[in-house]
């Protein structure tokens, strides 16, 4: 093989492995596409230098979702932590109040666990 050619062979391989998973993970066709590109972007930065890993497509999911998560969860996360002032408060945000009109809020919600501060 040429010099890249076996991190396009990998990456093609791994696909369909890594593609599901983060699917079933984010359970977004989108985020997960997005997830996986950035992995493969990722992997092409690291992987001349450090050689593959033993489990690409494991390698590929576990980067994918963590950068996703980075990236559109943990600001989302924080913002919802300013949200979130008290669990005692009757302004908390509770995955039963948060609607379809605020998709952002909904996510936050159903995926971070309730963020109390340690003066409620």
């Amino acid at each position: 093989m040429t010099d890249l050619a076996w991190i396009d062979a990998t990456l093609t391989s791994a696909r369909p492995q890594a593609l599901g998973a983060l699917l079933r993970y984010f359970r977004d066709l989108d985020m997960a596409e997005e997830a996986f590109q950035e992995a493969c972007l990722r992997a092409l930065r690291h992987w001349p230098q450090n050689g593959p890993p033993r489990e690409p497509a494991a390698w590929l999911i576990l980067v994918g979702r963590n950068v996703t998560l980075a990236v559109h969860v943990a600001p989302a996360a924080s913002v919802a932590g300013q949200v979130l002032v008290c669990a005692k408060s009757p302004f908390a945000v509770t995955p039963e109040s948060a609607t379809d009109a605020d998709p952002v809020l909904r996510t936050v919600t159903w995926r971070a666990p309730l963020v109390v501060p340690t003066f409620c």
